[in-house]
């Protein structure tokens, strides 16, 4: 009696797709094209699904055949509540809990690629590797050290790669990155109990932002990798991409920038934060999907 018997080898025998992520930040997206999401994002240095794949190694463009685009929007929903308790110089003064707090959001791309000759090819990647936006409100008995809390960065990826011979491809471009940011901090709506004997200075300004600072800037970084086609089923592809700092300027306002608590707006250094170092080894192998008849 013959059955089918059908078998998804994922295991690192079959297939290793290994990211190492430089001490990469809390608000780092992996969402850059509907075709790596359908793959779980594996073996991102190694496949060249199409021009989506210079965003993580250049010298995938070597691989893909006449000109393409690629464009495509994925919506992120996350669900994410917080509980716990609220502490002031080391003792605890109230519980305090907030639910859904990190906004839904679309992240856009677009990808484009054209062979020059049958040794160059060119490409253009717009997307975004960094963004994220929390929303606790002012019912969060902890908003007092932060309520809310905004980066979006947008980064455009000229690249060139070089086809060297049959089994060799490197490829390199520059990371022009656009970033903007806020964050904030309010007294709660309901003061804590522990703020009583405190209540005739503070209650005025229940549920009013204590600071809340915004501010942009766009900075400048470039990634390059390689790639090694071992054999018509096996490639291992290497991609580097170099840490980016945006220094963030712009202004802030609330009570707290004034010793007598009125709100007024100032301008300031803002925040500076910096898009890590990141280094991608992949391996691919045609039996990524194997079928198997018994």
């Amino acid at each position: 009696m013959n059955k089918q018997k059908i078998t998804l080898s994922l295991a690192a025998a079959v297939a290793l797709g290994l990211t190492s992520n430089a001490m990469a930040a809390g608000f780092q997206l992996a969402e850059y094209s509907a075709t790596g999401l359908g793959r779980a994002f594996a073996v991102e240095a190694a496949m060249a699904d199409n021009a989506s794949t210079q965003f993580r190694n250049p010298a995938m463009l070597t691989y893909l055949e006449g000109t393409q685009f690629s464009t495509g929007a994925i919506y992120v929903a996350p669900n994410i509540d917080v509980n716990g308790n609220l502490q002031l110089n080391g003792h605890t003064i109230d519980s305090t809990s907030a639910n859904n707090i990190a906004n839904s959001a679309v992240v856009p791309n677009f990808y484009f690629s054209r062979p020059l000759n049958d040794k160059f090819t060119l490409g253009l990647a717009v997307g975004t590797h960094f963004g994220m936006r929390t929303d606790l409100g002012t019912n969060f008995t902890g908003s007092m050290f932060g309520n809310q809390a905004e980066v979006h960065t947008v980064e455009i990826n000229p690249n060139l790669a070089y086809k060297i011979n049959d089994q060799f491809s490197v490829g390199a471009g520059v990371r022009y990155v656009m970033g903007k940011g806020h964050f904030g901090a309010a007294l709660p709506s309901s003061l804590p109990k522990a703020f009583a004997p405190y209540n005739p200075m503070y209650s005025p300004l229940a549920g009013q932002n204590l600071k809340y600072m915004e501010g942009d800037d766009s900075s400048w970084g470039w990634q390059a990798g390689a790639a090694w086609q071992i054999n018509p089923a096996n490639r291992i592809g290497v991609s580097y991409h170099s840490a980016v700092k945006l220094d963030l300027t712009g202004h802030a306002s609330g009570a707290a920038f004034d010793v007598n608590m009125a709100v007024h707006t100032q301008d300031l250094y803002l925040l500076d934060f910096q898009l890590q170092q990141k280094l991608l080894v992949s391996t691919k192998s045609s039996t990524l999907l194997r079928f198997m008849r018994v």
